[in-house]
C-alpha cells in the first residue's frame, strides 16, 4: 500500500512539470520537425447562428482572419520552398497547410449556410457575401501558393535550381505580394477604404514586375543562360501565378468596400 501511495504522490508532484520538462529537453535537444499551424474555430456555434445571427456574422469574420493568416503561412512556405530546395518533408508541411485552408473554408461556409437561413437584414446579406467572396479568394490564394511549390519541386527533383536573376525577381513579387495580402486584409477587417488607391498602385506595380522578369527570362534563354531547361519551362508560369494570387488581393479590397453600400466609397477601377 505504501508503494502505491508512494507512485501516486510521485505523479501527483511530477505532472504538472511535465510540459516544463519537455520544453526544456526540446531546448537542449532540438528537433528538426517543422511546426505545424492549428486553428480554433469552436467558436462558431450553431446556437448563435440561430438566435443572434449578426453576432454569427461577426464570428464568421474573425474566423475568416485566422484563415487569412493560414493563407499567409502558405505563401511563406512556398517562398521558402523555392529559398531553401525544399524535400518531401517540406512539400508535405504545405500540402497538409493547403489542406487545413480547405477545412477552415468548408467550416465556415457551413456555418455561414446555416446564418444564411435565418431572417438576416440588408446589412447582414452583405456582410454574407462578403465574407463568403472572401473566402473564396483566400482559397484560391492557398491553391496557388501550393502550384508554386509543384514547380520549384520539378526544377529541385531535376537537380538544378533557378538563375540568381531569375530567383531575385521572383522572391521581389513574393515580397510584393505579401504586401498586398496584408492591405487587403486591412481594408477587409477595418474598413480602411483608404487604402484602396494604394493597393491599386501595388497592383500597377506587381504587372510590370511580372513584364519585366518575363522579359529577362526571354533574353537568358536567347542567349542560353537558363541554369535549367526545366525551370525555364516552367518560370513564367512561375510569374502567371504570383500575380494571379495578387489579383485575388485585390478582389478581397474590392468586394469589402462593395459590401458597405452604406459608407462613402471610393469608385472602383481595376484593370
Amino acid at each position: 500500500v505504501v508503494h502505491i501511495l508512494f507512485k501516486i504522490v510521485g505523479v501527483i508532484v511530477y505532472l504538472p512539470l511535465l510540459n516544463v520538462m519537455c520544453n526544456f529537453i526540446k531546448k537542449l535537444i532540438p528537433g528538426n520537425e517543422p511546426e505545424r499551424i492549428e486553428i480554433n474555430l469552436d467558436d462558431m456555434d450553431a446556437g448563435i447562428a440561430h438566435q443572434m445571427p449578426t453576432a454569427a456574422l461577426a464570428i464568421a469574420k474573425q474566423a475568416v482572419l485566422k484563415m487569412s493568416t493560414v493563407v499567409d503561412a502558405a505563401v511563406d512556405k512556398a517562398r521558402d520552398f523555392m529559398n531553401t530546395r525544399g524535400g518531401s518533408d517540406e512539400k508535405e508541411l504545405v500540402n497538409q497547410t493547403e489542406d487545413l485552408i480547405n477545412s477552415i473554408d468548408t467550416k465556415i461556409t457551413n456555418y455561414l449556410m446555416s446564418v444564411s437561413k435565418e431572417n438576416l437584414n440588408d446589412r447582414d446579406m452583405q456582410d454574407f457575401n462578403l465574407h463568403l467572396q472572401v473566402i473564396k479568394n483566400l482559397e484560391r490564394i492557398g491553391d496557388l501558393s501550393v502550384n508554386l511549390v509543384e514547380f520549384f519541386d520539378m526544377v529541385h527533383e531535376d537537380k538544378n535550381d533557378f538563375s540568381d536573376g531569375a530567383k531575385k525577381d521572383v522572391l521581389e513579387m513574393f515580397e510584393l505580394f505579401k504586401h498586398m495580402l496584408n492591405t487587403s486584409i486591412a481594408i477587409y477587417r477595418d474598413e480602411d477604404y483608404a487604402q484602396y488607391s494604394a493597393l491599386m498602385e501595388d497592383e500597377n506595380y506587381m504587372d510590370l514586375l511580372e513584364y519585366k522578369a518575363r522579359q529577362k527570362h526571354f533574353d537568358r534563354m536567347a542567349r542560353n543562360e537558363c541554369a535549367t531547361a526545366v525551370g525555364g519551362s516552367v518560370y513564367c508560369d512561375i510569374l502567371g501565378n504570383l500575380e494571379r494570387m495578387a489579383d485575388h488581393c485585390c478582389n478581397i479590397a474590392r468586394c469589402s468596400i462593395e459590401a458597405s453600400s452604406s459608407k462613402e466609397a471610393p469608385v472602383l477601377e481595376h484593370h
